[in-house]
């Protein structure tokens, strides 16, 4: 509670609006190094030209979930969209899941029934024009008969047209499993792929630069010599420098510093050494 209650006193002392580095998803401080761009443009060529399977793949933090809710955000509303997030077989079948991201009911439905439910809603959404899109998070999860489950489901056609689109988006193991000689025949419908790698040097400092102007800085607080470390301590990992910058603007505003030089940053090295998800190397 303590460190909560710093981190919003803060944001006076910086001259800032709103936090600058929540770790959940935010559009509004979408930053597109060249690698983000070029992920965003996929993804949007692959909607707009109705691509059966769309796969968007990084390791965890690199931004995926923020790049679809920007696609999201600027569809049409003759788009109708169904997200699932609870990937992993212990939380039931894949196509109840489906169903549900659509609002459909499936309880006391056979399979074949669920299906069938399903294949009507797409057609139904497609005789009035309007293009579904599926989209699977942590695709990474699945097993390999639910992989074969959506393979069949994009198959579904009417009038010669795709009626359904699939977007997964999962860590670099859901690239493993669609190497399998099993999922042959599914990784040759992916029609748009792209891996979202971490932020270069130069795009982690301005990505951090670009947070804290929307959230409202005027100045540059973070040294060179300071990005040159987190870089180093995150990998360029968005969320994790997210989590490193956080720390450091509560240190800097329990020291009284007005900027974040290297000596604050050994010092948050220091404090959140223990921490396991943060690929610490060793401070000099």
């Amino acid at each position: 509670m303590e460190e909560e209650a710093e981190g919003h006193m803060y944001l006076d002392f910086f001259s800032l609006k709103r936090p600058p580095f929540e770790l959940l998803p935010d559009a509004r401080f979408l930053y597109l190094g060249k690698n983000h761009d070029a992920a965003l443009t996929s993804l949007r060529y692959g909607i707009e030209t109705g691509a059966g399977f769309i796969v968007i793949s990084g390791e965890i933090g690199t931004g995926k979930t923020t790049l679809i809710r920007t696609i999201l955000g600027g569809l049409p509303q003759q788009y109708v969209v169904g997200l699932i997030t609870n990937t992993h077989p212990d939380f039931g079948s894949l196509l109840e899941w489906i169903l549900l991201s659509f609002g459909l009911d499936y309880k006391g439905l056979s399979e074949m029934e669920r299906y069938e439910r399903l294949t009507n809603f797409l057609i139904e959404h497609y005789a009035k024009g309007r293009r579904v899109i599926l989209i699977v998070d942590e695709a990474q999860n699945l097993d390999m008969a639910s992989l074969e489950k959506l393979r069949v489901i994009s198959n579904l056609n009417a009038d010669h047209h795709r009626i359904v689109q699939v977007i997964l988006s999962g860590q670099p193991e859901l690239l493993d499993m669609l190497k399998q000689p099993s999922l042959r025949q599914f990784a040759q419908r992916v029609a748009v792929g792209f891996q979202i790698k971490p932020l270069t040097l130069e795009d982690t400092g301005n990505y951090i630069h670009h947070r804290m102007k929307i959230a409202g800085s005027e100045e540059d607080i973070f040294t060179s010599k300071a990005i040159a470390m987190i870089h180093k301590q995150t990998g360029g990992v968005p969320r994790l420098i997210n989590m490193i910058c956080h720390n450091a603007l509560v240190l800097a505003y329990a020291d009284g510093k007005e900027k974040i030089d290297d000596k604050v940053m050994q010092s948050v090295v220091q404090v959140t050494r223990d921490i396991a998800v943060l690929p610490f190397d060793t401070v000099n």
